[in-house]
């Protein structure tokens, strides 16, 4: 235990002793000097400076506020005199605040009052003691619960406090406030609520901003130009080479596509060199593009990420420019589900369409076509009758 522990667990045995021997009735004056005073600086090792006194809000005084370093806590003091009746029992360190106050007028007052002063100031915790009883609760939920329907702690006299100095010191000392330990034991572990957005820092956020002339122009221009140079078929490719600008890691990511790529189409185009292969597992820059692209050829890869980040942008300068080699060699079909498939009925009529379309303008294929399809399988006979036509598999 630490010092601050012990001589507080000694200041209050002595506390008691003297309480015990003076039983006169005493004024709320002479109860915060004599009694609460100690308690707070001497039992509970608070330092005067965190504690200011008969602090004014707009609702009245409040007695004591505590701070670490913020307000966190208020505690009303009453005269001696003010008996709170407090139900005794078994393991009743925590009891209900309705049934803690139901036909005990002097503490519902006390209670409504410092519960007022919490909320009004935006203060979490609350305590009432006369010197010889304390009850301390949340003020201020979150949970939708009303405080004075919540559980207080609640210490019946200075016996109490001495018996179970643990639970006082673990709840209401400095440290354990800034730990919000009363909290936790009062409505149990809850979780952490999310910090706020950044952007509520922001001064007038969400909010507006009006474009400039050279804004709006340069809005006209790359709707009227650059956007229609995009869907240009002759001039993507030479946009894409001259004005994407990859990042580093983007720019790998390319290199490793393509690799991959060409890894699929060599297994594709060299049936005869289908045996096992040996590639270094690293090189000076780590694990081998080459290892990757050979352990990926056959998965297929999915590209993800926020609207607007470019994915679209990155595929089509893979394809068209650091990949146009590999285009003699293979075909390559974009289908754009997001901008052209979005109000179709039948989407497998759709692609069809779509792939037909880009056989025929990209590669000079038409599948209407007799020669576009595969041999005939061999007949049982080697003879064809005269006048039947060969058609296609089903498959």
């Amino acid at each position: 235990m630490s010092q601050e522990y012990e001589n507080g667990l000694e200041r209050l045995r002595r506390l008691r002793d003297t309480y015990a021997q003076s039983a006169a009735a005493r004024n709320e004056a002479t109860t915060r000097a004599h009694i609460i005073d100690v308690l707070i600086y001497e039992i509970l090792a608070w330092d005067r400076q965190v504690v200011t006194l008969e602090d004014h809000h707009a609702d009245g005084y409040a007695d004591y506020t505590f701070k670490t370093p913020n307000p966190a806590l208020i505690l009303e003091a009453k005269r001696e005199g003010a008996y709170f009746a407090i139900p005794l029992g078994k393991n009743r360190r925590i009891q209900g605040l309705k049934a803690l106050a139901h036909g005990n007028e002097p503490l519902k007052s006390a209670l409504n009052q410092v519960a007022h002063y919490c909320q009004a100031r935006g203060v979490p915790y609350a305590a009432v003691c006369n010197g010889h009883q304390l009850v301390s609760f949340v003020a201020t939920r979150l949970d939708g619960i009303p405080p004075l329907e919540g559980r207080a702690l609640v210490f019946p006299s200075l016996d109490d406090m001495l018996k179970d100095f643990i639970d006082l010191w673990q709840h209401l000392s400095p440290h354990e406030i800034s730990d919000e330990r009363l909290r936790t034991t009062l409505l149990g572990d809850v979780s952490a609520e999310l910090p706020p957005k950044l952007a509520a820092a922001i001064q007038g956020y969400p909010g507006t901003q009006r474009r400039n002339v050279l804004q709006t122009e340069l809005q006209v221009l790359s709707e009227l130009v650059l956007e229609d140079i995009t869907r240009h078929r002759d001039m993507e490719p030479r946009f894409l080479e001259e004005c994407y600008c990859p990042s580093g890691a983007l720019s790998q990511y390319s290199l490793l596509s393509k690799q991959i790529l060409q890894a699929r189409y060599a297994a594709l185009h060299h049936p005869e060199h289908g045996g096992p292969t040996t590639v270094q597992a690293t090189d000076k820059r780590g694990i081998s593009p080459d290892l990757l692209a050979e352990s990926l050829s056959r998965r297929p890869i999915l590209l993800i990420g926020d609207v607007g980040v470019g994915k679209t942008a990155f595929w089509r300068n893979l394809v068209l420019v650091n990949s146009a080699d590999l285009r003699d060699d293979s075909i390559i079909l974009y289908i754009d589900y997001a901008a052209k498939a979005t109000m179709t009925e039948d989407l497998k009529a759709f692609l069809i369409a779509e792939i037909t379309r880009q056989l025929r303008e990209d590669y000079a294929i038409d599948t209407a076509e007799r020669e576009f399809y595969p041999r005939c399988l061999q007949p049982r006979s080697t003879e064809i009758p005269s006048g039947r036509l060969c058609r296609p598999p089903r498959d």
